[in-house]
């Protein structure tokens, strides 16, 4: 079993003699606690839950701020056997992204997301791989009805290498749609 834990701080200070600049700072704070059980085996099992508070001010004419608490939990269940160039994982994305203030509650928010990612070593240092996800995003809360419901769709295919020791070259493409329960949707490649 590997584990990783970290805390993070930031205090944001706005140096103004502006009272409604200066009321626009805070402190920041994030979260972090990652492992993977059986990091060496064919199976492993890898989970990543991160919250973070951010700090954000509407703009610097007003002291209302947006702050919010985003909280992602990510698992993972991978398939990479030592012996094999194929390989791939599975994975489960949670975000829960609320707005400290009431008075933008309709803002909160919900995803739950699945997806594959297989993988195929071309070469010793070239990769191919896909990425084909489905997710739904719904409001949060009491003002839940709200927001319109999203089913956004992903895949995606590329290719990674390695030139020299320190320069890699990606290149990915892909295609997405929104797929709103209600109004418009929006898809772009």
């Amino acid at each position: 079993f590997q584990y990783r834990a970290n805390v993070r701080l930031a205090y944001d200070l706005m140096l103004s003699g502006n009272d409604t600049v200066s009321d626009t700072g805070g402190l920041g704070v994030g979260a972090l606690f990652k492992g993977m059980v059986n990091p060496m085996g064919p199976w492993s099992f890898g989970f990543d839950e991160n919250f973070t508070r951010l700090i954000r001010s509407t703009n610097f004419e007003s002291d209302v701020n947006t702050n919010r608490d985003i909280n992602l939990l990510r698992l993972f269940l991978l398939w990479h056997p030592q012996d094999r160039s194929i390989a791939g994982y599975l994975y489960y994305n949670n975000t829960i992204d609320v707005f400290e203030r009431s008075e933008q509650s309709f803002a909160d928010r919900w995803s739950h997301k699945i997806g594959i990612h297989p993988m195929w070593r071309w070469l010793p240092r070239t990769t191919v791989f896909a990425d084909i996800s489905q997710a739904v995003s719904t409001g949060l809360g009491e003002e839940a009805d709200e927001k319109v419901t999203s089913y956004p769709f992903t895949a995606k295919v590329g290719i990674s290498t390695l030139l020299s020791l320190k320069t890699t070259f990606n290149v990915a493409a892909g295609y997405t749609n929104g797929f709103y329960a209600e109004g418009p949707n929006y898809s772009a490649p």
